[in-house]
């Protein structure tokens, strides 16, 4: 696996640490305290995206966790999930986006408002 600045890791110890440099030898610095490290840790293991759709996701959940109600941020990424649509350029978003929704849903206990099903499957 292939780490790039930003993703969180674990050392042989067992200690969390964030990626904050590469070199081409395979290389890594890590840093276990620290403003990155922080940073990092908040949004937890979104290991593997680039910087790009690391910011937006970042982006996408701190607004989502400005609200209060666990229903409100799951509608919040439902919303940034449905305006990305089936884009393929935006599917890593896609995919990490749900897993946060996920997430939210089952520790919080909150369950869908609407369900898109075919009707063959219902039937």
């Amino acid at each position: 696996m292939r780490f790039q600045p930003g993703d969180m890791v674990f050392t042989r110890d067992g200690r969390p640490a964030v990626v904050v440099g590469r070199k081409d030898t395979g290389h890594v610095k890590l840093e276990r305290k620290g403003e990155a490290f922080e940073k990092t840790r908040h949004f937890g293991f979104a290991n593997g995206l680039t910087p790009k759709v690391r910011t937006e996701y970042e982006k996408v959940v701190r607004e989502a966790r400005q609200e209060e109600a666990p229903e409100k941020r799951v509608s919040k990424i439902k919303a940034k999930v449905d305006e990305i649509g089936l884009d393929p350029k935006n599917w890593v978003l896609r995919r990490y986006l749900e897993g946060e929704m996920s997430f939210i849903m089952n520790s919080e206990n909150v369950h869908p408002t609407t369900f898109v099903l075919d009707e063959k499957t219902i039937l």
